[in-house]
């Protein structure tokens, strides 16, 4: 039988029993008090009475439970023992929450706060891929997930898809985790022990490359309507696609900074949802304003006919951008697959607008430093990313410098 013990300075039981050669000392969980605090004699002595037995029926469960574990039942059943001990003893009822429902409940929240539906049907689908590997397991409680189980979802997915798409993917995963953790909801995130595949970029993989001056000007006169204006204002404001098709005329002040016009909108690739200050080039200063002008005043987004359609998909954005680049002639220059059943990744994209901004900036000796803020880049490590532009600009200036005759060759 379990043996109750009272500790120095603390107000709660603990049990002590022995397990073969192994002796056993834990506090009462939930904590049950050996004595209240102030009280007469009288109520006192009710109170240790009352308490003592509360404290060792639940200590004789939970021995029983250890003795179970040890002789080999099942998760399940100790599950249901223990939340009946914990039902019995205390009245309270042990909640246990299904993976699937950890999940879709982290889903539900981020919708509640306003994520992005784009963003939101990226993590769903990430989500979804995992609980359906999960199958059955999915619909059991979730502190019986392992990180055995995450580890071989992990290891499966290393093999079909890069090493960025699948950093990106774990940090979905394991987000919903993390946060039933801070809750109190289970004890430990077991995506957090995951052994991660090292990022090697191979040479030449994965690389983007910037459209040319030539080139965003073909685009903007092969795309139709909205499309060519909003090539127009990401190849001189370096705005994402998703943020530059929903911008609204309430994210455009055209007298701010001193009357140079400013644009101030929270970037949907954003974490902690920071407003993006970004002044105005004076050419795209004067083409919203005449866009504006052209526009009803009640129309709200800078382009409307763009402003609902999803990025990804049969009928989005990025969709509609491809389009216009072959339209345009100019050829995506594929690079080959990452993994084994990896995407193709393409040199030129709708991103390339972006570098074309930023190589823009560079060229005309912007500094480092300011164009990080211009782009809302947080960190240099981010902005290296762009070497490939910042190269091709170095050797245009390269290309200025004088230098001496060569030296004749000796045959």
């Amino acid at each position: 039988m379990a043996t109750l013990i009272i500790r120095e300075g603390s107000p709660f039981w603990y049990v002590k029993f022995r397990m073969g050669e192994k002796q056993i000392l834990r506090k009462i969980e939930p904590p049950i008090e050996h004595s209240p605090r102030g009280g007469s004699t009288g109520e006192t002595k009710v109170f240790t009475s009352r308490n003592r037995q509360k404290a060792q029926a639940l200590a004789d469960r939970a021995e029983e439970l250890i003795r179970m574990a040890s002789g080999g039942v099942d998760d399940t059943q100790l599950r249901d023992f223990l939340a009946d001990v914990v039902s019995s003893v205390t009245g309270r009822e042990l909640r246990s929450e299904t993976t699937r429902a950890i999940y879709h409940g982290w889903l539900d929240r981020q919708l509640k706060m306003g994520k992005n539906p784009d963003t939101l049907a990226n993590y769903r689908a990430r989500i979804d891929r995992f609980l359906g590997w999960l199958g059955g397991r999915a619909d059991e409680p979730a502190d019986g997930l392992t990180l055995q189980e995450c580890q071989s979802f992990y290891d499966l997915r290393a093999k079909a898809i890069n090493p960025t798409t699948l950093k990106k993917e774990l940090e979905v995963l394991a987000m919903a985790f993390a946060t039933a953790v801070k809750k109190n909801q289970l004890r430990f995130n077991p995506w957090g022990g995951i052994d991660r595949v090292k990022q090697i970029r191979k040479k030449g993989v994965g690389s983007r490359k910037a459209f040319t001056a030539e080139q965003v000007a073909k685009l903007m006169k092969t795309a139709d309507g909205d499309m060519s204006g909003l090539i127009y204002l990401q190849a001189y404001a370096g705005l994402r696609l998703g943020d530059a098709s929903r911008l609204k005329w309430s994210s455009v002040d055209f007298e701010g900074a001193g009357g140079a016009g400013v644009l101030t909108f929270t970037p949907e690739k954003n974490s902690f949802e920071k407003e993006h200050y970004e002044p105005l080039h004076p050419a795209l200063k004067a083409y919203l304003l005449q866009r504006k002008k052209s526009q009803k005043a009640s129309e709200k987004s800078v382009f409307p006919s763009l402003a609902c359609k999803p990025i990804a998909g049969a009928g989005g954005l990025s969709r509609m951008f491809k389009k216009v680049m072959r339209t345009a002639e100019i050829d995506c220059e594929w690079q080959g697959k990452h993994g084994e059943a990896g995407k193709r990744v393409a040199s030129l994209s709708n991103h390339s607008l972006r570098y074309f901004f930023l190589g823009t900036l560079r060229e005309n000796l912007v500094s480092m430093e300011s164009r990080m803020d211009i782009i809302g880049h947080s960190s240099e490590s981010v902005h290296r990313g762009y070497s490939a532009i910042e190269m091709a600009s170095l050797a245009k200036q390269l290309g200025k410098v004088k230098a001496l005759p060569a030296p004749p060759l000796v045959s």
